[in-house]
């Protein structure tokens, strides 16, 4: 090999490790970029969802649960669609919203502003039906004096 040949693919090399170095750096950053994101929304949910928890009077409650269902229906908005075909993503989203919120003590008004309109209502129950492959999976909110009193999650068959 002459020495000329040599030089150029040391060059080369070098050329390519820097670029190599360059994409882990800008990869580091979006990662570090979204995970700062993603912690946000997790700080804001818990602030929101701690405000409600730990609310004194009755006006303070109540602020803190308009707070808390605003910021919930603003998560969840365009994400659950109950009663149609293809909602697998849906009822996700929905056993997701399940882990983090607790309907109970909630209007059924709070919970349409987050889930949208069920697919079936009675006087006292809001029910939302996920089609999934032959089957399903159903909600059932039980309500008295408009206030959530019980979440069932029966299979439908």
């Amino acid at each position: 090999m002459q020495r000329s040949d040599l030089g150029e693919n040391i060059v080369v090399r070098i050329v390519a490790v820097l670029l190599l170095l360059a994409l882990v750096v800008c990869g580091c950053r979006k990662y570090k970029e979204e995970t700062s994101e993603s912690q946000g929304r997790n700080t804001t949910a818990k602030t929101a969802k701690e405000r409600y928890v730990e609310a004194k009077t009755p006006e303070e409650k109540e602020e803190a649960r308009k707070e808390y269902v605003a910021f919930l229906a603003k998560r969840y908005a365009g994400t659950i669609t109950a009663g149609k075909l293809e909602t697998a993503a849906s009822y996700e989203q929905v056993d997701k919203l399940r882990k983090e919120w607790n309907p109970v003590g909630f209007s059924p008004d709070d919970v349409k502003k987050i889930l949208g309109q069920p697919s079936r209502e009675t006087s006292n129950t809001l029910e939302y039906f996920f089609p999934i492959g032959s089957g399903g999976v159903g909600y059932i909110f039980t309500f008295r004096d408009d206030v959530i009193t019980g979440v069932e999650v029966p299979d439908v068959e």
